[in-house]
């Protein structure tokens, strides 16, 4: 039974993460407080992907 706990927070925390990097740049970024869309407007996202050019979004 302990084995369903782990498998289901694993699973849990796994899709949490995913839902946070589609609306949010990576946690070690300085502007990881920011969804993207408020990025955008403020024209800030050149700075991210700068930062971050090696890792790509891909959801």
């Amino acid at each position: 039974m302990a084995s369903n706990v782990v498998v289901g927070s694993t699973i849990g925390i796994f899709i949490s993460y995913m839902c946070y990097r589609h609306y949010y740049p990576p946690l070690d970024s300085q502007l990881c407080h920011k969804p993207y869309a408020e990025l955008i407007k403020e024209g800030d996202i050149k700075s991210i992907k700068a930062a971050r050019e090696d890792e790509i979004k891909w959801i």
